[in-house]
């Protein structure tokens, strides 16, 4: 799934907070009418993920993978930043062409994230949310973290664990904070291997 202003969905009609994509994401489940779910849930998916679970009981387990939920003090302009960072670790191996082909994508989407206010109002909020909730937090939850994650540094993987009390916590070595979208075999291998 797709969250409102990201990926493939539609543009963002109004300024949305972790409530809002929590309802939407729990209208999603409900109209394909899900139980017992395992999320795993990327970045600002862990937002949703987490606050889903702390108002709904259909969720059974969790993958958090380089989560939001703790609060970086991070800016909207130290954000572009560290996803420029995060581009060029990326691929810095890939051809060239594949470098232009998948950097022209990702610019056009940093300038839709620049000149969309509402986007990046949206983006502003979830930045620095901060659970103050996490311990009410009662199933299992495995916490997947890029070693060299800059936009949730390692240090929130931490104090996630810490919160959660019923987590497990793997750090993949030699890993930025999308790891996950170039192989995401390793995802699979990591949730077999813990049993998820």
């Amino acid at each position: 799934m797709d969250l409102p202003g990201f990926g493939r969905s539609s543009q963002l009609g109004s300024v949305l907070a972790v409530d809002d994509y929590t309802k939407i994401a729990a209208e999603f489940i409900k109209k394909l009418k899900l139980k017992h779910l395992t999320i795993v849930a990327h970045s600002a998916g862990g937002l949703v993920a987490l606050n889903l679970r702390l108002y709904r009981t259909f969720i059974k387990n969790i993958v958090l993978i380089d989560s939001a939920g703790i609060s970086n003090n991070l800016t909207m302009h130290s954000f572009m930043r560290l996803l420029l960072y995060e581009f060029l670790e990326l691929y810095k191996g890939h051809k060239l062409n594949t470098r232009i082909r998948v950097f022209t994508s990702f610019s056009s989407r940093i300038i839709k994230s620049l000149f969309d206010k509402n986007l990046r109002n949206t983006i502003s909020n979830g930045l620095n949310y901060n659970f103050e909730t996490l311990d009410k937090i009662k199933i299992p939850i495995l916490i997947l973290w890029g070693e060299n994650d800059k936009i949730t540094p390692i240090s929130n993987a931490y104090d996630l664990k810490e919160k959660l009390k019923y987590s497990r916590l793997v750090i993949v070595k030699n890993s930025t904070h999308a790891w996950c979208m170039i192989h995401p075999e390793k995802v699979i291998r990591v949730m077999e291997l813990e049993k998820f």
